[in-house]
């Protein structure tokens, strides 16, 4: 059965087979759909495993066509194997990622439940990061002032976050100046307008569409 190698900083998993491995694509595909069938921590596989299963039935179908390596089919059926097998190649790809989304999803920042929810999916999963990291507060925040900006405009600068929520990288920095939502960014500054002799605060907050991470605080004057 094909091996998967976690890749967080594209997607989780992905598969590592010869793009027209079908012999192994077959495997992996039938080994999901059996361990998909009434999972409760997959209610609604996507795609369907009706569709799994018949992605699969036409590949071995075009496998039976084309024959042994000293009994080959046709051009046109192995051409056929071809387009059957990158079908069902995209399709298990498909199904991974909704395995390690819904998986992320459901065990929230518990690496231990992460790794007991992707066991179930028959997916052969290896070498998985051995655990979700938690987001790294927002750190080093500084002010910059220089003449490249005018009296009572300043740039706020940090390091960004590492580490995920939910699963998934941190990918934006919500800003609020003086109490106020002033918008959102996925660089580490922001733009800042201070009164003339006052000051504001301002609460930097790493966040993606699965949650928030620690926030940083900084008075600028």
């Amino acid at each position: 059965m094909g091996k998967l190698l976690s890749n967080p900083r594209k997607r989780l998993a992905r598969i590592r087979l010869a793009a027209l491995d079908y012999k192994g694509l077959i495997a992996l595909g039938g080994s999901i759909q059996a361990a998909l069938t009434g999972n409760p921590s997959y209610a609604t596989p996507i795609p369907t495993l009706i569709n799994l299963a018949t992605a699969i039935s036409n590949v071995k179908s075009a496998a039976a066509l084309h024959g042994s390596k000293r009994n080959k089919g046709s051009h046109s059926n192995f051409e056929t194997l071809k387009a059957n097998t990158i079908t069902l190649r995209n399709m298990i790809q498909s199904e991974i990622n909704y395995i390690t989304t819904t998986a992320g999803t459901n065990a929230s920042d518990d690496s231990v439940l992460f790794n007991s929810i992707l066991a179930t999916a028959g997916t052969g999963l290896r070498h998985v990061k051995a655990k979700i990291k938690r987001a790294q507060p927002v750190t080093f925040i500084r002010q910059t002032n220089n003449k490249l900006y005018p009296p009572g405009v300043h740039r706020i600068n940090w390091k960004k976050s590492q580490g995920f929520i939910k699963g998934y990288r941190i990918n934006q920095y919500e800003i609020v100046v003086g109490g106020v939502f002033a918008g959102t960014t996925t660089k580490g500054n922001f733009i800042v307008t201070v009164p003339v002799g006052g000051s504001v605060d301002v609460i930097v907050t790493p966040f993606n569409s699965f949650g928030r991470g620690q926030s940083m605080f900084i008075t600028v004057k």
